[in-house]
């Protein structure tokens, strides 16, 4: 599963993007919801077990925004509908290119530092004149 689109997931259910975010997440919840309800009566078991899952996930990760696994779960659930619904790929696909967008012009600043003891660590975002050293 994909790395990006967890962090993806996690941040626009988190609230990044501000009101754009929002609807972009909305837009996820619509595009599950359409494809339930578009030929619900000829959805075969592993595209209803799909729809259905994610779902329920979708209001897990909404509960719970921080939960990293709810948004790995979604994230496969998701990933695994897209290879085997042609339909449901193509505009899942263009949902994921759309949301990045609105994560890449969020005017927040989301900076994390992990794994260990960090030394010289700088973090910034639209600064100008910086040196280091004499």
């Amino acid at each position: 599963m994909d790395q990006v689109l967890t962090e993806l997931l996690a941040s626009l259910a988190g609230g990044a993007g501000g009101k754009l975010g929002e609807l972009a997440w909305s837009s996820l919840s619509e595009l599950v919801r359409r494809f339930r309800h578009a030929d619900s009566d000829n959805l075969d078991a592993k595209r209803r077990q799909a729809v259905e899952r994610a779902e329920e996930q979708i209001t897990a990760l909404e509960r719970a925004p921080g939960d990293g696994s709810a948004a790995v779960d979604l994230g496969t659930t998701l990933a695994q509908w897209s290879t085997v619904d042609d339909d449901f790929r193509i505009e899942f696909e263009a949902w994921v290119r759309h949301a990045q967008t609105v994560i890449v012009n969020d005017d927040s600043v989301h900076n994390a530092v992990s794994g260990g003891t960090q030394h010289n660590v700088v973090q910034a975002r639209d600064i100008g004149n910086i040196s280091f050293g004499s």
